[in-house]
């Protein structure tokens, strides 16, 4: 009987935060997965029982019997191929990753076939950015009419733990030129290039942001029909953010391209503490060339709050409300905030459905309606309505 929930670097930074609210939901039924069947172990005692510990390595297939058992699959490890996310596929489990590389999500959008032969959904998008960036992003382009464009502003707090891979990942992204949709047309930006101020609330401020290669600006132009989408990234630091700013183009992005600098660069962001651990979002939505609608989000711990946005998916995938398919979060659901309050809500299928702010064209929804709260430390959340 299907009825495992099997986390994939459970016991990691963002998986065990995963694990701790789905074991709560569901105990006895979670697996805090990884290589390391000790440190496992090591966990579940932590969570008396209620996550199980399982020893799996993703590069080598599980037998049949696991296939058997397993409903859903978290995966919170980077992947080299796509074998093991197409064998889920394959078998009728559902895969949700918290992965943020555009280049993975090409690949793994080409198993829909896998997908429909097993009657399991991918999820894509599920974490902070991409993931409440794209679902936020989809609440204020509600109401467009002429061309929607979106503008997307992602704080990062440099006290922060953030795991080794998010570093790795971040400092990947100042090397390598990257394409966005700007004007309905393909073009190639530079990271660290471009900046832009944003408004992230009375409590943060300003701040200034340079564009980043986050994969919500390859997702929400084929979601939402938007015409140009952009992301930037900045610090809690001003002078850190203009720092990289000034550095970027006159040498650190030729020097990142190095593999052996990469790594020091990353294992010194990691290991020097300054700042906060605060993160903020600011969406903001155009019609044509006036200002649509805003929204800001913000809280402690981007860990926290990706393993929150995640645990909040893997409930509604795991109780029904995704149909067999490859999907970005924003294509499955919407966001319901009050306040201090979050909540994931199932919604139609945008192939039944219009563009943003005007009805579905049926009835159709997936599978099973469904909400989960997302719960974050110090989250608020901010969603103006619409300003014409």
């Amino acid at each position: 009987m299907k009825e495992k929930i099997v986390v994939v670097g459970g016991y990691g930074h963002v998986g065990s935060g995963i694990c701790d609210r789905l074991g709560k939901l569901y105990p006895g039924k979670v697996y805090a997965a990884g290589r390391s069947l000790d440190k496992s172990e090591a966990y579940s005692l932590t969570t008396q029982g209620r996550v199980k510990p399982m020893k799996l390595d993703s590069r080598a297939l599980p037998d049949e019997n696991w296939f058997r058992e397993v409903a859903v699959v978290v995966m919170c490890l980077d992947q080299q191929d796509t074998l093991f996310a197409e064998s889920c596929l394959k078998n009728g489990i559902h895969y949700i990753d918290v992965a943020a590389s555009g280049d993975w999500f090409e690949k793994v959008e080409r198993l829909a076939d896998s997908a429909k032969i097993g009657g399991a959904s991918a999820i894509l998008s599920v974490g902070l950015a991409p993931g409440l960036t794209n679902l936020l992003a989809r609440t204020v382009a509600e109401g467009s009419r002429d061309e929607l464009s979106i503008e997307i502003g992602i704080m990062l707090g440099l006290g922060d733990s953030h795991g080794k891979a998010a570093i790795e990942w971040t400092v990947k992204g100042l090397s390598e030129p990257f394409e966005v949709t700007e004007r309905g047309k393909k073009t190639i930006k530079q990271a660290f290039s471009e900046g832009k101020t944003a408004f992230y609330g009375s409590r943060l401020g300003r701040h200034k942001g340079y564009r980043f290669p986050f994969s919500d600006q390859v997702a929400l132009p084929r979601s939402l029909g938007a015409s140009s989408v952009s992301t930037r990234l900045c610090f809690d630091s001003r002078m850190v953010t203009a720092l990289v700013a000034l550095f970027a183009p006159l040498g650190l992005r030729r020097l990142l391209q190095w593999s052996a600098f990469r790594k020091l660069f990353a294992s010194s962001l990691e290991a020097i503490k300054m700042g906060s651990d605060v993160y903020a979002l600011s969406v903001v939505s155009f019609d044509g060339d006036q200002v649509l609608r805003r929204a800001r989000l913000s809280g402690r711990n981007e860990s926290d709050i990706t393993a929150a946005a995640a645990a909040a998916t893997a409930k509604l995938v795991y109780e029904g409300a995704a149909p067999a398919g490859i999907f970005h979060s924003e294509e499955l659901f919407a966001l319901q905030a009050t306040g201090r309050e979050l909540w994931l809500e199932s919604r139609p299928l945008q192939s039944d459905a219009a563009k943003p702010g005007q009805q579905p064209k049926t009835k159709t929804a997936p599978l099973k309606p469904a909400k989960a709260r997302i719960e974050a430390k110090e989250l608020f959340v901010e969603i103006e309505q619409a300003l014409t």
